[in-house]
Formats: C-alpha cells, structure tokens, sequence
C-alpha cells in the first residue's frame, strides 16, 4: 500500500517505526499456566464500541473498532521543534536525525482531519525538500 501511495520501495529504514507501532497498539494478557498469552488489538474508540455491541444490531457495525493511533501530527510538530532548537545550537547532526526521522514518521501518521492532513502534506514537502537540498549541498 505504500508502495502506490507514496512510491517507497525501501523499507528497511521503516522496519523500526513499525515495530515501534505494533508494540504501542497491543497487549497481551496472561492465561492459564502453561497457555500461550492473548495478543489483543488496543482501540481507541473501545467505549463507544462497547455502547454499540451492548446495543446490537446496526449500531456495532456504524462504530468500528478504530486502532490506538501512536504517531500524530502534534508528536511530528513536537519532533520538528526539537530538530530548530537542534539547528539553532549547531548540533547538525542530531538536526539531520530528527528530520529523517519526521519524514519517516510522516508515512504512517494518522490524521482525523481535513486540516490536519493538509498540514501533514505541507510538513511532507517541506522536510522532503529540505531533505533533497541537503543531499545536494554534498
């Protein structure tokens, strides 16, 4: 899916943010002894699928189960802060690791708006171009 989305065809730099993703969004529960523990999604919607399940009928197909989401666009702005403060006091290189990985992160962000989306592509553009001007200057 991202391959037609936005082109990547390397994944290997993103093979961390993924663990990092699938281990934020589940938990696993002890059983018995000698059972194997219960991997279980964690949703962030999970009371009002509970109102809905408890209600039945259309009303739990109308509100899906919707995963916690760990990346967002105020963790990137957060990041984006850091990596200026990292510019301004001339650590470059921690400056170049901070923007690689908000480019990085952007891919799997969630967003829950028309705006929010919006500033995500802006952030995309500007940190791709930035990353580009970089390369260039070597």
């Amino acid at each position: 899916m991202l391959r037609q989305q936005i082109g990547a065809t390397n994944f290997e730099s993103l093979k961390p943010l993924f663990s990092s993703l699938y281990l934020s969004s589940t938990c696993s529960l002890a059983g018995l002894p000698g059972v194997p523990s219960m991997t279980l999604g964690i949703h962030r919607n999970w009371q009002d699928v509970g109102a809905a399940l408890a209600a039945g009928g259309k009303a739990a197909q109308q509100n899906p189960a919707l995963p916690i989401v760990s990346l967002s666009l105020q963790a990137l702005i957060e990041k984006l802060k850091l990596a200026y403060k990292a510019t301004t006091n001339g650590k470059f290189s921690e400056a170049h690791g901070l923007f690689s990985s908000i480019l990085q992160a952007i891919t799997l962000t969630t967003v829950t708006s028309r705006e929010n989306l919006t500033e995500v592509r802006w952030l995309y553009l500007r940190e791709r171009e930035r990353e580009r001007a970089r390369e260039n200057a070597y």
